[in-house]
């Protein structure tokens, strides 16, 4: 038997997790991008214009790359206080991409960006859900029982 797969039994369970964690975030920073990309080919359709493929594309990459600092920078962070504190259910991912999506644009201040800061706050709601149907498909036993148990134990609601 390989020795890195006999000793990784040994690893605490969120290292030994760590790629399955990695692609949960990376997806969850893809989602926004797809969407966007999505919603700019279907604008396409209807105004006639002149945006191809690899337009949309662009506009999806750099929404990636924002979206994956955000999910560096502020999710990484909200998903371990959640974990720490037992509280991850189906609803706390998008509440808290939500909030992510929404304070930047929103701190400014203005009433007109209030539109966009809600489409931000929609597009990062979706990461979040993305995240956790990741997280609970590669992570029954940890999303599912561990945190459950915790929940309960701090009074904050079971699964």
């Amino acid at each position: 038997m390989n020795p890195l797969i006999r000793n990784s039994k040994r690893l605490p369970a969120t290292l030994r997790n760590l790629p399955k964690y990695v692609v949960a975030f990376v997806l969850a920073a893809l989602t926004p991008a797809l969407i966007i990309v999505v919603i700019s080919l279907i604008e396409d359709m209807f105004e006639h214009s002149a945006i191809l493929w690899s337009q949309a594309t662009g506009i999806g990459l750099i929404v990636f790359v924002v979206a994956g600092i955000h999910v560096v920078v502020f999710g990484i962070p909200a998903f371990l206080l959640c974990r720490l504190a037992g509280i991850i259910h189906w609803w706390t991912p998008p509440a808290a991409g939500f909030a992510i999506g929404v304070i930047p644009l929103a701190a400014l201040g203005n009433a007109w960006f209030i539109p966009g800061a809600l489409f931000l706050g929609l597009l990062g709601a979706s990461g979040g859900f993305t995240f956790w149907l990741v997280y609970r498909t590669l992570e029954p036993a940890v999303a599912g029982t561990e945190t459950a148990k915790r929940g309960c134990r701090l009074k904050l609601g079971c699964g």
